[in-house]
């Protein structure tokens, strides 16, 4: 017998039909329903193809670290996810309560995949890289325990 997932919750009564709001619970599961109702959204909202990948593998990343890192021994974490398109660019805010992430991870992402030859490359690692190389702008801040993530993807 197939067990039931919990739903995700979004706004439904938005004035702007371009933007969503997602919470959903810090699991693989709860993140890849995130990303297939964003991917339709990316597509409803007629982004290039191009665009919807990019938005697709900077959320995937970004959601992932949270579940991976974030809530690490932390039970029943949520996440927000805010995505608006105004014709240009997608903004994107990823809020979580989870543990804050080290300032160390944003300085790895440079030069490492220059840094080894292809057969000795480590596996993962690469989130973050991917991240900065796709979003046009992005920003990490810590209000109280709450950290926020804000990327914006140049969609045009």
């Amino acid at each position: 017998m197939a067990q039931s997932r919990p739903a995700l919750t979004s706004d439904q009564d938005q004035p702007d039909p371009l933007s969503v709001q997602l919470t959903l619970k810090a699991t693989d599961l709860q993140v890849r329903d995130a990303l297939q109702r964003i991917k339709q959204y990316t597509t409803d909202w007629k982004l290039s193809e191009d665009a919807c990948i990019n938005v697709e593998i900077v959320l995937a990343e970004a959601l992932n670290n949270v579940v991976e890192h974030a809530y690490a021994g932390i039970p029943d974490g949520i996440i927000t996810i805010d995505c608006a398109f105004d014709g240009e660019g997608m903004s994107i805010v990823i809020s979580d309560q989870g543990h804050p992430v080290p300032e160390a991870v944003f300085m790895r992402h440079h030069s490492r995949l220059h840094a080894v030859d292809t057969p000795e490359l480590p596996e993962g690692g690469f989130g973050w890289g991917l991240i900065h190389e796709l979003t046009h702008e992005l920003k990490v801040s810590r209000i109280g325990k709450t950290t926020l993530l804000s990327l914006t993807i140049i969609t045009d």
